[in-house]
C-alpha cells in the first residue's frame, strides 16, 4: 500500500526506536545507530507541475543524487490521487497551475490529515503573500524556480528532516534593455 513514509536503503537497522527523540534534557537528538542510516536515506520525491518539460528537467536534475523521483503529476488533484499508490517522502509542487494548483493540493492534504512535507515552487515574488498562504495550509517550504540544483537539493533535504524553508526571492532575470541603444 502506498502513502507517506520514510524510505531506507537496505542494510540500515530498523529498530522500534524513533528516528528523532527528546533526550532527558528535552533536547531533540538522533539515536547513534540511526546516524549512519540518515546518511544512506533515499528521499522519495513526487514532482507536481503542469508543464511536461519542467517535470522532465527536474527528473533529470535529480538523477545520480539521493533524491529518487517516484511519482509525477500534472496538477494537485492528480498528485493527491497518486498518494494512495505511491510511497512519498517529499512533494515538490508548482504553486500556480491552471487546474488544481499547489494550494489546492495543500488543502486536500490538510483535509485528509496527511503530514506530507511539501515544498512549493514559484516564479513571482509577491511580497510574502505566498509564504503566508502556503504556511497556513501546512507547506514546509517555498522556493523560487530560479535557484540552482544544489539549492533545490538542499531545500528538499531540509524539509525532509523537519526544517521549514521560506525563500520568497524573485527569479534571477536579465538586466533591463536600454531603449536608447536601439
Amino acid at each position: 500500500m502506498g502513502g507517506i513514509h520514510q524510505s531506507r536503503t537496505a542494510g540500515c537497522p530498523m529498530s522500534a526506536e524513533p528516528l528523532v527523540r527528546k533526550n532527558s534534557l528535552g533536547v531533540t537528538d538522533t539515536p547513534p545507530d540511526r546516524l549512519s542510516c540518515d546518511a544512506l536515506m533515499t528521499i522519495r520525491l513526487m514532482i507536481v507541475d503542469d508543464h511536461d518539460l519542467v517535470r522532465e528537467g527536474l527528473r533529470l536534475t535529480f538523477e545520480g543524487t539521493d533524491v529518487e523521483v517516484v511519482a509525477e503529476a500534472a496538477d494537485g488533484q492528480e498528485a493527491f490521487e497518486k498518494l494512495a499508490n505511491q510511497s512519498i517522502d517529499v512533494a515538490l509542487v508548482d504553486i500556480r497551475m491552471p487546474a488544481a494548483d499547489g494550494l489546492h493540493f495543500l488543502k486536500l492534504l490538510q483535509q485528509a490529515g496527511l503530514p506530507l512535507p511539501v515544498v512549493l515552487m514559484h516564479t513571482v515574488n509577491d511580497g510574502g503573500e505566498n509564504i503566508r498562504r502556503c504556511s497556513a495550509l501546512g507547506a514546509k517550504g517555498l522556493i523560487a524556480k530560479g535557484h540552482d540544483k544544489q539549492e533545490l537539493l538542499s531545500a528538499i533535504h531540509r524539509v525532509h528532516t523537519g526544517e521549514e524553508l521560506w525563500q520568497d526571492s524573485p527569479v534571477k532575470s536579465a538586466p533591463p534593455v536600454s531603449r536608447g541603444a536601439m
